[in-house]
């Protein structure tokens, strides 16, 4: 028999390789070491991958269904119009016959109007597949990998991706050189907490308490705002001189997160918003006043403000309820024109009461003069020009001194509110 130095060099390069004719469904056995008698021999290539090829798919049968006969028609229909690469590599994984990993290539090829895709069976050795799992877990996932000395605070590079911008030197002295890069990298805002966190009795002083510990912070890569991950560890637990720091990018979760927060605050905000003034609604009101009350600053002096529209009702049942509505979003910007929007609180907490915060007074005069300058801007609101309506507003206040309780805050300064109501309206009371 003669030597083939083809076929002897395609055992030592490929388990297996085949030449198929994806037009007549045929196919060329070129090499294959599981079945040598096969070699140089043709055969109908839906048939072969039934009864040759199976076995090889035990674990990636999605693998066996890329390769039939009318998935590879499709492709060649497809790449026509979408432009498809036809040459393609499958990953199998750990087949039943190897005890590592397999990967099935595809290449295409055309010759005398006939297409054709070779296929080749590789074996990946247990080192080469070893690499290739650190390489997809490990340094693909981090931007670099440094090696720290902390007994002679010097640092090396072992490790740095290819995409990655804001790469640190290759070594150097570890307190001066990655401090100072941390200045140039690092947004402002993170800079001290970082430098403080990568300080080397830092790193002792917490591992010394736990396996590993990370930071996070923010950086800019081009203009674009980076979260990154900043992870340490010792990379020999008994003799703890050497820490591995590993840096990740996190940008993308970092930002799902604050997408998340933001959503939630803005349901939160609805919830307590009333839809028509954009001001707190009741619930978002009380639970605003009753934080005030509950809060540390005990002397913090502030008063309630409750005001009742005067005329509302005849307005809105003989304007008509737009004009009505109109009515209460006229008052509502007075509010916010008129007050504090850091310090003081407005809410809308019924029909046509609202109830306003007025944080830091001096005195109790200081919450009256607020209280009239909103009367008088209210009484300036015009319903219709074409009617004889007008708007006023009474208002009764209460004060956080005199009661130590939500409702009886309330309590008081809405029956000061129908006090004012009685002596004429348009007014304020701010006592029994």
């Amino acid at each position: 028999m003669m030597f083939d130095e083809s076929s002897f060099l395609l055992d030592k390069l490929c388990i297996a390789a085949f030449k198929v004719d994806v037009d007549n469904n045929r196919v060329l056995v070129l090499s294959n070491s599981m079945r040598p008698i096969e070699v140089g021999f043709e055969f109908r290539w839906s048939n072969y991958t039934h009864t040759c090829l199976n076995g090889l798919f035990a674990t990636n049968l999605s693998a066996w269904q890329k390769i039939q006969p009318e998935v590879l028609k499709q492709r060649l229909i497809n790449s026509h119009y979408n432009q498809e690469n036809l040459s393609f590599t499958i990953e199998l994984l750990h087949s039943t016959q190897y005890s590592s990993s397999l990967y099935l290539q595809l290449t295409y090829l055309k010759e005398d109007n006939t297409n054709y895709f070779y296929i080749t069976l590789k074996q990946d050795t247990e080192q080469s597949l070893l690499q290739s799992i650190v390489n997809t877990f490990v340094f693909n996932n981090s931007d670099y990998f440094i090696r720290v000395s902390l007994k002679d605070d010097y640092f090396t590079t072992i490790s740095a991706s290819e995409n990655c911008l804001s790469l640190p030197p290759l070594e150097g002295q570890y307190s001066s050189e990655l401090i100072k890069y941390a200045k140039i990298y690092v947004v402002h805002e993170d800079q001290d907490y970082v430098i403080e966190q990568m300080k080397i009795d830092n790193i002792i002083k917490r591992l010394s308490q736990q396996e590993s510990f990370s930071i996070f912070f923010g950086l800019f890569e081009n203009g674009i705002y980076k979260r990154k991950k900043l992870e340490f560890r010792y990379l020999d637990e008994k003799d703890k001189e050497i820490v591995l720091l590993s840096r990740s990018d996190i940008t993308e979760a970092y930002n799902e997160e604050r997408l998340k927060v933001r959503k939630l605050q803005d349901m939160l905000r609805r919830a307590y918003t009333d839809s028509l003034t954009g001001l707190l609604n009741r619930q978002g009101m009380l639970e605003q006043v009753q934080a005030r009350l509950n809060s540390s600053k005990t002397n913090e002096f502030f008063a309630l403000l409750f005001i009742d529209l005067d005329n509302f009702k005849p307005i809105n049942d003989n304007l008509g309820h737009p004009i009505g509505d109109r009515v209460l979003k006229d008052v509502a910007v007075v509010l916010k024109d008129e007050l504090r929007a850091s310090d003081d609180l407005t809410g809308r907490i019924g029909g046509d009461e609202f109830l306003v915060i007025v944080s830091h007074l001096k005195d109790k005069n200081h919450a009256k003069l607020v209280a009239l300058r909103l009367i008088r801007r209210i009484e300036g609101i015009v319903p219709d020009e074409n009617s004889h309506y007008r708007i006023s507003a009474s208002v009764g206040i209460s004060f956080n001194n005199e009661v130590n309780d939500l409702q009886s805050l309330i309590d008081t300064a809405d029956k000061r509110v129908y006090q004012a109501k009685s002596q004429g309206k348009g007014c304020v009371i701010d006592y029994d």
